[in-house]
């Protein structure tokens, strides 16, 4: 990961870089904020990261962010707010993903299936918190995120996830379980050049 961030934020004048880590209070959106932040040479990049709960605010700077390098906003609300943050940033990271919560029954059920019944007990089910779904984080969220990073003027936009991986990149909870269904490809019709 640090090879990845540090690649696509290399700075091409001898100017600090302002980078803009969504997601930064999230476990991965925090690792790449502070190597940006401490595993940088010359002091050649300046992350600034983007959180959206008190929880993620105390995790970001549990990863060492000033308060002059913290953003407090939503990534899946409003594109303005996202403008403004970016606006003066060189390169985006974009670390916001949706994360679920085991459903504490779907355990008990899956224990006793397994130990009392003695039979396979198949998966806990899983719930996302109101407005963290997978469809509006790492779906409509990072469409969100893209559209102001495009409308902020930022050169460069690393998309970190392990969602939209794939082609199955639009995520549904249905009945506990996670479905996916295959939207449209938005991501290779941005930025797109005729290199490659």
């Amino acid at each position: 990961m640090r090879a990845l961030a540090l690649f696509a934020c290399a700075t091409v004048s001898g100017a600090a870089m302002q980078v803009l880590v969504t997601g930064a209070g999230g476990r991965t959106g925090s690792l790449v904020f502070s190597q940006l932040k401490h595993e940088t040479e010359h002091d050649s990049i300046e992350p600034v990261g983007l959180a959206r709960s008190k929880r993620a605010l105390k995790a970001l700077r549990k990863a060492g962010a000033t308060r002059e390098e913290i953003i407090r906003a939503d990534a899946t609300k409003s594109k303005e707010s996202l403008v403004s943050a970016m606006r003066g940033c060189e390169g985006v990271v974009l670390c916001t993903s949706a994360v679920p919560s085991i459903r504490p029954l779907s355990l008990v059920k899956l224990l006793f299936t397994k130990y009392v019944r003695r039979s396979a007990g198949g998966r806990p089910a899983f719930k996302f918190a109101r407005g963290g779904t997978p469809e509006e984080v790492d779906w409509l969220g990072a469409k969100l995120q893209i559209d102001a990073a495009v409308e902020a003027g930022v050169k460069r936009f690393v998309f970190v996830s392990s969602m939209g991986g794939s082609p199955n990149v639009k995520g549904k909870l249905v009945s506990g379980k996670l479905e996916f269904s295959r939207p449209e490809n938005f991501l290779n019709t941005i930025g797109r050049r005729p290199d490659g």
